[in-house]
């Protein structure tokens, strides 16, 4: 809401729309995170991903191109690792809903080894 009382081109979600340089729709405006859409590597097109990650790569990337060093952000695969009660459940990428509505062809692969994160 904030971004489009302040005039910024938003998505149908709300999500701000960047450039890969993260410059907003205004040119001395740059946003990054989780309020931002990027680039899909996978399956193409914009997505928002909402990950610390990324999240952070992105504030930096944007503080450089402020600074007069360009750089390009390439878009955000989408991993994350999640451990409960001793398991461990770990993604990367796009999910098989995703890739089947897309008509992608893909495998999916389901492991059981040892836990490490935490």
């Amino acid at each position: 809401a904030l971004a489009k009382a302040a005039g910024l081109e938003v998505n149908a979600r709300g999500g701000i729309v960047v450039n890969d340089q993260l410059r907003t729709s205004d040119p001395f405006v740059w946003a990054v995170g989780d309020a931002v859409e990027v680039a899909n590597p996978i399956l193409g097109g914009r997505w928002m991903v909402a990950m610390a990650g990324p999240a952070n790569r992105q504030g930096r990337m944007a503080a450089d191109n402020i600074c007069g060093r360009p750089r390009a952000y390439k878009g955000t695969y989408g991993t994350s690792v999640l451990r409960c009660f001793g398991l461990t459940a770990a993604c990367t990428g796009v999910g098989e809903k995703a890739l089947r509505a897309a008509g992608r062809p893909y495998h999916a692969v389901h492991i059981h080894p040892r836990s490490h994160a935490g």
